[in-house]
């Protein structure tokens, strides 16, 4: 249909901004804005008695959370951190910061007669005010456009389905890729959504060359087996034998409260570490370098970020010897 209707340059509508303000947060009551109804997580706190309250707001998160994941409360500790995941900064183009792929397996194709992947959009979508979701088909590898490119006919850059706002969950369904030969656009496809997932860089196609553009897209996986996107964390799906899909709609009251502490919570900037904690921590990584000559950086840096991550769940804005330890 784009490519039916493509007018010249010259009548493409455009967009002309004097000023702009950076929104910190989609949601409407933390987004940057001068209105009076913005108001901090401190401020929320204290309307429900301080950090107590957030502690019990965090254990309903999880045990909501436990319930769409059938039972398992670990895969909801480690869904939470993923959802307060985002990139705060980058060492080098390749190694951003904060990024934390996260990769359920043994998850099971459909339930309740849907695929996984619209199972996790039902409830997901309810908590989350952007995301979109990938069924990694053969035919979808192959009939869509993952990479934003340039159609030089019309002189254009046509979109992709990776050209997402920063910030926006995005989840990829491998279930539902079957065996059978892959052409090379899938491969170029799968290409694209590794350079996403590893490093959080968007691949744009112009022909001739490809261009990656930074961006912060959460990457959540799901797949039968551990996933071919290695650079995610993997954590098995065990589904509690007692687990039952429950149907009854959470009130918008309960839901609206998620919301609030998701967006809130992600908005967190962790303090750089006090010199003692550091030195503890290069301690901690030495030791256990001794210990086991496998453990690498990258597991510590993976470390140090799932530290990070729990302590931001936990309204902390500082890595603490205590959650380290923990």
């Amino acid at each position: 249909m784009m490519r039916d209707y493509a007018p010249p340059p010259g009548l493409v509508p455009q967009l002309h901004c004097i000023r702009y303000r950076k929104r910190t947060s989609v949601h409407p009551h933390l987004a940057s804005s001068s209105s009076s109804q913005i108001i901090s997580t401190q401020e929320w706190l204290n309307q429900r008695g301080g950090p107590v309250a957030l502690e019990e707001a965090r254990r309903a998160v999880v045990a909501h959370l436990a319930n769409c994941l059938f039972g398992d409360r670990l895969a909801a500790e480690y869904l939470l951190l993923h959802l307060l995941s985002k990139v705060y900064g980058r060492v080098t183009e390749l190694d951003p910061l904060g990024n934390f792929p996260l990769n359920f397996t043994h998850v099971p194709a459909t339930i309740d007669g849907i695929s996984i992947g619209e199972y996790f959009r039902s409830f997901l979508s309810q908590l989350l005010p952007a995301l979109h979701v990938i069924s990694l088909s053969r035919e979808t590898l192959q009939t869509s456009h993952f990479m934003p490119y340039k159609d030089y006919d019309h002189e254009r850059l046509i979109s992709g389905q990776l050209q997402l706002a920063a910030g926006t969950e995005l989840v990829i369904d491998e279930t539902a890729l079957t065996e059978g030969q892959l052409e090379q656009k899938s491969y170029a496809q799968l290409l694209a959504l590794g350079t996403l997932v590893s490093s959080q860089r968007v691949t744009y196609d112009f022909k001739y060359y490809q261009s990656d553009v930074p961006t912060d897209l959460p990457v959540l996986i799901l797949s039968a087996g551990k996933s071919m996107f290695k650079s995610a964390v993997t954590i098995p799906i065990v589904i509690d034998p007692n687990w039952r899909l429950d149907k009854t709609p959470q009130s918008d009251a309960v839901l609206a409260e998620v919301r609030f502490l998701l967006a809130s919570l992600r908005t967190t900037d962790v303090k750089q570490s006090p010199e003692d904690i550091a030195k503890y921590l290069q301690d901690d990584f030495v030791a256990m370098r001794k210990a086991d000559a496998s453990f690498t950086a990258d597991m510590f840096r993976s470390w140090l970020t799932v530290s990070r991550l729990i302590c931001i769940s936990h309204g902390e804005d500082n890595v603490s010897v205590q959650r380290w330890i923990d």
